[in-house]
């Protein structure tokens, strides 16, 4: 048989062509890519509005014989997704996407988790659903009120905690009760609208001397019910006869002038409170090293009346392993010698501040200038502590011996607490004694804490090393 050389070529090219087409669909067939996701449909069922539904899970496996491309995960609505998948799953293997549900809306919601891959079917598609649940929310303005010291019999002034529904429907307030020495009233109605509030007022009227503890317990509609409040005080025992009104202390470096009636107003001033880190309400508490000054200083208040004849006396302090720091009475020069005891008391004298240092704060900056000076007018008549006594020199309480505390002021005293190097660790006690005309009207407690370290100063250094001795 003849073949023309044209056809001969032509159909060589069409054979060559069919014969890669068939290697190419062989190639193509042989790699399958196909992911199935378990499971096909979430519900989150009800969840509070505003809060996070439990997380579910969506398995990803590639059933296919061949890595298959993930080339993006999303979700809709209100849902949220984290993964561990990457960018590629390959054959046979699994990741997981995780899925929360949280909605700011009531009723039923609904959105979707959309895989985007190169295998049959893409995208693929799994339906989400859930339902937000409206429900009241109660919230107070604080979870704990403290009212420090007040004189047994006598009642606080009031302190006031708003109540609040924060929740996405009305919340009923079926009783509000309190315990312990404490009294309250209240504006709130027996239904609370979304994003309402109301006040409660508290006072306390201590009835024995010593701590006292209460809380305020609303029963009501919301998720935790019944929502309690804590409640604290000081009961002080205040002798017949005393006209020293308020007692406190502080570290010394919030400056309390003379007018300041703090413990006895039960107010604070722009830069300090009644309660710090020295004094709770109830106790001067100090901690530190071996060899380390450490001091408080004392503030005695005659609120209504004038209290004469006051001495202080604070003598020692006792650790839990018998060790004492101790003071000593001393005359003469003696007043002066430190070294002879651990204890020191010095009375407070007073200066009137007239004017601000023209070098230090005139240059009309009033950030610069301490809080209870500033004055967006800069005039000195302006600033809220112009004129007022703040303390200035202290002079050994011994050449002091007693004192007055005219009605409405105050008088502060400071104490030096040398701890020596041969102190045991521990925790050490004593009393600080105020007295009124020889008679002991106030016992305020001290605890010092001591801890391991020493401290170490050498010739021209103000603070050397520590060491644990």
């Amino acid at each position: 048989m003849a073949f023309h050389s044209r056809w001969w070529a032509r159909g060589a090219v069409s054979l060559t062509i069919l014969i890669a087409n068939c290697f190419s669909a062989r190639a193509a067939g042989g790699a399958s890519r196909s992911i199935s996701l378990s499971p096909t449909s979430i519900s989150f069922g009800s969840v509070t509005v505003n809060a996070a539904g439990g997380t579910q899970t969506v398995a990803i496996s590639n059933t296919g014989n061949a890595a298959v491309a993930l080339s993006g995960i999303s979700v809709t609505g209100d849902f949220t997704q984290t993964n561990n998948c990457g960018s590629s799953l390959s054959k046979s293997s699994q990741c997981t996407v995780s899925l929360v549900f949280k909605t700011t809306t009531p009723g039923s919601r609904t959105g979707t988790l959309t895989i985007t891959d190169n295998a049959a079917g893409s995208p693929h598609i799994v339906a989400l659903s859930g339902s937000g649940l409206a429900v009241p929310q109660l919230s107070f303005s604080s979870s704990n009120l403290s009212f420090g010291a007040q004189n047994v019999g006598s009642t606080s002034t009031p302190q006031t905690l708003s109540l609040s529904n924060s929740g996405t429907t009305s919340l009923a307030v079926n009783n509000i009760a309190i315990s312990g020495d404490f009294t309250q009233t209240n504006t709130c109605a027996p239904t609370l609208a979304v994003r309402a509030s109301c006040t409660i007022s508290v006072t306390f009227k201590p009835t024995v001397g010593g701590t006292a503890t209460g809380s305020i317990s609303v029963t009501d509609n919301a998720p935790g019910s019944p929502h309690t409040v804590l409640l604290a005080g000081n009961g002080i025992v205040v002798t017949a006869g005393s006209s020293i009104s308020g007692v406190w202390a502080n570290e010394g470096g919030d400056k309390v002038t003379t007018d300041e009636l703090r413990a006895s107003n039960h107010t604070e001033n722009l830069t300090g409170k009644v309660n710090n880190r020295a004094w709770d309400g109830t106790t001067i508490s100090l901690s530190g090293a071996r060899n380390e000054v450490l001091s408080f200083n004392l503030v005695l208040e005659a609120a209504t009346s004038t209290a004469s004849n006051v001495s202080v006396r604070f003598d020692s302090l006792t650790g839990d392993n018998g060790f004492s720091i101790t003071g000593k009475p001393v005359t003469g020069d003696g007043v002066f010698d430190w070294t002879s005891r651990q204890i020191e008391l010095f009375y407070t004298r007073y200066v009137e501040i007239k004017g601000l240092s023209f070098f230090g704060y005139f240059k009309g900056d009033e950030r610069q200038i301490p809080v209870r000076f500033q004055a967006a007018s800069h005039q000195w008549a302006d600033r809220p502590d112009h004129n007022k006594l703040y303390p200035d020199a202290l002079v050994p309480l011994e050449l002091v011996n007693t004192f007055t505390i005219n009605a409405g002021t105050n008088q502060s005293v400071w104490a030096d607490v040398y701890v020596p190097k041969s102190a045991p660790p521990g925790v050490y006690t004593g009393s600080v004694l105020v007295s009124e005309g020889g008679v002991v009207t106030r016992t305020i407690p001290v605890k010092l804490t001591v801890s391991p370290v020493v401290r170490k100063y050498s010739v021209g250094q103000s603070r050397g090393v520590e060491s644990i001795g």
